[in-house]
């Protein structure tokens, strides 16, 4: 029996193997000697996809091309010529900002831009649906590359975290990454206030604070992508960044326009994780006593402690990652976990200052746990 066609043409053969790399973003192999497709696919007016876009670019320039698709948006976050080559020429006569657009008016479907946004780049203007680039910096570094980023606005309204950067040399275009929201398609008339969305800031600030003397410093409304941030898919929302400071530090604070609720809080301070490992007990009073691991200390001889300090850390990014907390205050207190045997035995459990746990309760869903005790007593 065979298993392959050993008739299959080497074009189709190699055709099907770039389209593999493709869907998993992975290197793309070149395509010499074939044939471009028109820039609109064939169809007047209709966007290409980024596969589509990506296998365009490739076959228009011959060269062999990386690329990354973005788990968030499924659009391509990053895309680079190999060493001493380029994506596609470029006028070196011309500005770095008019290159990097004239790019994007022309391949702006890599990063999921749909054909009216594309022209609207060629235009220098918005759409009238859907989203416009603006640039923010053009720089030159010492190795002779210009790096143009542009932010992403939607009708007039920033696109928080989603910003693209076009890479030149005088040759051409060496590269594009970054974000890019696509398919926003959302009322920008909110429901919620300024002032509203301030007091729903300050509220969420002081729930389980002792100063209660948090102020809004700056209050603006934008979009908030949500798939871009967390990676989860989610709709992007009209949503109000509300400043808010505090006696612990600053942090921005994201309410949905439309419902008022909470989509994710953001220290606005430099934070780091902080883990300390007691064993066999724990005094505030005297904090360098039985300490068993510290923060960047190497690996303890004894598992439980690395346990504890590994699940820790775990939860913390958890966190971190997923809604901005850093740590259980939001202002990355220290995460003290204590091995020990006492009247509670066998259990584990967070007495408002520190996670204890007795023999054999140091398992990664039990730190857990109990650390997340302590982050629904802050919040």
């Amino acid at each position: 029996m065979h298993l392959f066609n050993t008739a299959i043409s080497r074009p189709r053969f190699l055709a099907a193997i770039a389209f593999c790399a493709v869907g998993l973003g992975l290197t793309v192999l070149s395509f010499a000697g074939a044939q471009p497709r028109p820039a609109n696919g064939g169809k007047e007016g209709a966007a290409l996809t980024p596969q589509q876009s990506l296998e365009q670019l490739q076959q228009s320039s011959g060269n062999a091309l990386s690329a990354q698709v973005s788990g968030k948006t499924g659009a391509y976050s990053f895309v680079r010529a190999a060493a001493g080559s380029v994506i596609v020429s470029a006028d070196k006569a011309a500005s770095a900002k008019s290159r990097a657009l004239s790019f994007l008016s022309n391949h702006g479907g890599l990063i999921g831009m749909t054909g009216a946004e594309q022209t609207a780049v060629s235009k220098g203007g918005a759409p009238a649906e859907g989203s416009e680039l603006r640039m923010v910096k053009d720089q030159k570094d010492a190795l002779g590359f210009s790096h143009v980023r542009l932010n992403q606005y939607y009708k007039g309204l920033s696109v928080f975290g989603a910003q693209v950067v076009v890479h030149m040399n005088d040759a051409g275009i060496t590269a594009v990454n970054g974000d890019f929201a696509p398919g926003l398609a959302l009322s920008t008339v909110p429901a919620v206030t300024k002032d509203g969305a301030g007091e729903i800031a300050l509220a969420t600030v002081r729930k389980g604070a002792s100063d209660m003397t948090a102020s809004v410093n700056k209050t603006e409304l934008a979009v908030y992508p949500q798939g871009i941030l967390e990676a989860n898919g989610a709709a992007s929302r009209l949503a109000y960044s509300v400043e808010v400071a505090g006696p612990k530090g600053s942090e921005q604070v994201w309410i949905d326009a439309q419902s008022g609720a909470v989509l994710v809080r953001i220290p606005l301070h430099k934070t780091a994780i902080n883990r300390t490992i007691y064993s066999p007990n724990y005094d505030p009073a005297n904090p360098d006593l039985f300490v068993q691991r510290r923060e960047g200390d190497p690996p303890h001889p004894a598992p439980f402690v690395n346990n504890l300090y590994d699940f820790a850390g775990h939860t913390y990014n958890l966190y971190s990652s997923g809604f901005g907390f850093a740590s259980y205050d939001g202002f990355d207190k220290a995460m003290i976990s204590v091995y020990l045997i006492n009247q509670n035995c066998p259990n584990a459990y967070w007495n408002g200052q520190s996670t204890n746990y007795c023999p054999a309760f140091d398992a990664d869903d039990i730190v857990s746990h109990e650390w997340s005790h302590a982050y629904t007593e802050y919040t």
